[in-house]
């Protein structure tokens, strides 16, 4: 993604799901038995529905990642990021550990710096939510 591409995102879930997979250590996941072609889903899991699910949902490998299709509501488990301050704090601190440069320019933290990049939102969850992809995009 190009800093353009990212930067015209809007929130919602799609930026959600780019934050979880770029950045909150989300992976597409399926279930390791595979009854059926019906039955060959992929979803969004966080590490932790990983560990909780005890080797039953495993990460798709990257040349199944493609065959499989979608689950109903594939991203349930993911946070609104780029909507939910809560949830973009949880970004926040992330992209902060990556680099310590990034500050609120503002109180409301829509306008964040970094050494690199300065960026303007109308919120403070879409404001670090794109960050974070830029943070994570650094050739962009």
């Amino acid at each position: 993604m190009t800093q353009e591409e990212i930067l015209a995102l809007k929130p919602g879930r799609e930026l959600d799901i780019a934050v979880a997979i770029a950045l909150m250590d989300y992976v597409w996941a399926t279930h390791m038995l595979q009854f059926s072609a019906e039955m060959e889903v992929k979803w969004l899991a966080s590490p932790e529905e990983l560990a909780e699910a005890g080797g039953v949902v495993i990460k798709v490998k990257e040349e199944r990642l493609h065959t499989l299709k979608l689950r109903e509501q594939y991203e349930e488990s993911v946070a609104f990021y780029s909507k939910d301050p809560v949830a973009a704090d949880a970004v926040w601190r992330k992209i902060s550990a990556l680099d310590a440069s990034w500050r609120k320019l503002n109180e409301d933290g829509s306008r964040l710096q970094s050494e690199r990049w300065l960026v303007e939102c109308a919120t403070y969850p879409e404001a670090v939510a794109k960050a974070a992809l830029l943070e994570k995009n650094k050739n962009v």
